[in-house]
């Protein structure tokens, strides 16, 4: 089992926005993104 330091649920616009601020802000975290589905539509901006 792979552990991580943050896991982010839900794929959708918050959660992708949540991840890579994460991984910005913590750099050395590392962090996961758990969505339904494998394909999902990124928010621009």
């Amino acid at each position: 089992m792979k552990k991580y330091d943050v896991i982010i649920v839900g794929g959708g616009p918050a959660g992708v926005i949540t991840a890579v601020t994460a991984k910005r802000t913590y750099r050395d975290k590392s962090i996961a993104l758990i969505r339904k589905v494998e394909k999902a539509i990124v928010p621009c901006g």
